[in-house]
C-alpha cells in the first residue's frame, strides 16, 4: 500500500473538517434561531418589525415589560452567591503543604483573569439558550505566558452532532 502525501493527507483531512461542519451546521439550524430570539428576548427586543409598524399605524406605544431578563438576572444571581472554590486536599499526610500552594496558584490565576466572572456570564448563557462555554488558554503578558479564560458566545461555537455525552 502506497503511502499518502502530507499533501494527500491535509487535503483528506480538510475535506473531512468541512463535511463534518456542514453537519453541525444543518443540525444546530433550528437552535440557532431560537438562541438569538431568546437574547433579543432578554434585551428587550421583543417585538416584530411587523407589530411595531402596525403600532405606529395605530399611534400606539410598543411598549415592552422585560420580566425574562428579570428571572435570568436572578438565577445569574444565585450562581454568583454559591460560586464554588477550587480546593487541593493532600492524600496522605505530608502532602498538606504542596496542596495548600496548589489551591493558591489556581487562585491567584483565577482571580488574574476573573474566572469567576467569565464564568457567571457562560452561566447565564446556559441558562438562556442552553449552551455556555469558557476557554481557557495561556496569554501573553509582559512576555511570559500566564494563565486566562475567556466567555465565548455560544452562536460561535458548534458541536459534534453525533456526540451523545455532555
Amino acid at each position: 500500500m502506497a503511502k499518502q502525501s502530507d499533501v494527500e493527507w491535509r487535503a483528506e483531512v480538510l475535506s473531512k473538517f468541512r463535511r463534518d461542519m456542514a453537519a453541525a451546521k444543518e443540525h444546530q439550524r433550528e437552535w440557532r434561531t431560537e438562541a438569538k430570539e431568546l437574547y433579543d428576548l432578554r434585551a428587550g427586543v421583543q417585538w416584530t418589525d411587523e407589530d411595531i409598524q402596525k403600532m405606529r399605524d395605530e399611534l400606539r406605544p410598543a411598549v415592552t415589560f422585560n420580566v425574562a431578563g428579570k428571572f435570568v438576572d436572578a438565577i445569574e444571581g444565585l450562581q454568583i452567591n454559591n460560586r464554588q472554590e477550587i480546593r487541593y486536599f493532600p492524600r496522605e499526610t505530608g502532602d498538606v503543604r504542596l496542596n495548600e500552594l496548589l489551591t493558591g496558584a489556581v487562585e491567584w490565576a483565577r482571580d488574574r483573569c476573573s474566572m469567576a466572572d467569565e464564568e457567571t456570564d457562560s452561566f447565564g448563557d446556559a441558562v438562556l439558550t442552553g449552551m455556555g462555554w469558557v476557554e481557557c488558554f495561556l496569554d501573553e503578558y509582559d512576555g511570559t505566558q500566564m494563565p486566562t479564560g475567556e466567555r465565548r458566545d455560544p452562536l460561535e461555537m458548534y458541536w459534534d452532532p453525533a456526540a451523545r455525552k455532555k
